[in-house]
C-alpha cells in the first residue's frame, strides 16, 4: 500500500570539485558527481521524467571511479540515473548546484546523496513519510492471523487503521505543500497526488494556487495546472 503514494522522489547527484565556487555553480549551472565504490567500466545515463516518459538527456563513462555531469536547468526537476549494467536506478532533483551522490556497491538506488539543499530537504521529507508507514508494518502480524481465522471484524477493524495511516501520510504531504509554497518539491508532491484515482481535488487546487509564481513555472506545477484545468472543463 506504501506503493500507492510514490514520490519521488528523490535521491540527487553529486558534486563538483571542492575548490569551486558555489555560488559561480548556481549562475553557471550543476554539477553532479558520482563516485562508486566499486571500479567498473559503464555509461552512465542522466534521464528527465517526461509525460511521455523517461528521454535521456546526457551520458558519460566512469573514469577512476567518477562519473561527472554538467549542465543547466531552467528550474529544479527530478531526473533518474542510470547504467547499462544493471545496477538498479536513482531519483534525484536537479537544481543549478553542487550535487554528490556516493555510490558504495553496485545498487545505484542505495546511493547517498549530499551537497544539495533541495534534495536534503526531499530526504527528511521522505524519512517522515517512512516513519509514519511503519505503523503499517506493526500490523501484519495482527493481519495475519485475522486472516487465518477468517475473522471479517477484525480484517475491517486492521484496514481502517491502514487508512487511517495512508491518510496520515497524505495529511503530511498537504501540510508541506502548504507550508513551503516556495519549494519545487510542494509542486512535485501535488503532481504526483494529482494522478491518484481518489483524492481531494480541490484541496489539490487550493494549494497549487498558493504556490509561489517562481515554483508556478516549475514543469510539475505547469503539469499539475494542466491537469487542474482538464478536471475543470469535465
Amino acid at each position: 500500500m506504501c506503493k500507492n503514494i510514490i514520490y519521488i522522489f528523490l535521491c540527487l547527484s553529486i558534486i563538483s570539485c571542492s575548490k569551486e565556487n558555489p555560488t559561480q555553480i548556481r549562475n553557471n549551472g550543476y554539477v553532479l558527481q558520482i563516485e562508486f565504490g566499486k571500479s567498473y567500466s559503464t555509461t552512465v545515463y542522466l534521464s528527465e521524467f517526461t509525460k511521455s516518459g523517461m528521454e535521456t538527456v546526457d551520458s558519460t563513462s566512469i573514469e577512476n571511479n567518477f562519473a561527472i555531469f554538467r549542465g543547466r536547468v531552467a528550474h529544479p526537476s527530478r531526473y533518474l540515473i542510470s547504467t547499462t549494467h544493471d545496477s538498479g536506478r536513482k531519483v534525484l532533483i536537479i537544481a543549478n548546484d553542487s550535487i554528490q551522490l556516493k555510490i558504495n556497491d553496485s545498487e545505484l538506488s542505495d546511493g547517498i546523496i549530499s551537497g544539495s539543499e533541495i534534495n536534503d530537504t526531499m530526504m527528511v521529507h521522505q524519512k517522515n513519510i517512512r516513519r509514519t508507514y511503519k505503523k503499517v508494518d506493526a500490523l501484519f502480524p495482527d493481519l495475519q492471523r485475522a486472516r487465518l481465522a477468517n475473522d471479517a471484524s477484525a480484517l475491517q477493524n486492521i484496514s481502517n487503521k491502514i487508512k487511517a495511516v495512508e491518510q496520515e501520510v497524505l495529511e503530511i504531504n498537504f501540510t508541506f505543500a502548504k507550508t513551503h509554497p516556495d519549494s519545487f518539491i510542494s509542486a512535485m508532491i501535488l503532481n504526483d497526488l494529482s494522478k491518484r484515482d481518489s483524492i481531494d481535488i480541490d484541496k489539490i487546487s487550493q494549494l497549487y494556487q498558493n504556490l509561489s509564481p517562481t515554483v508556478k513555472k516549475g514543469k510539475d506545477a505547469i503539469e499539475l495546472e494542466s491537469t487542474l484545468n482538464a478536471i475543470s472543463i469535465h
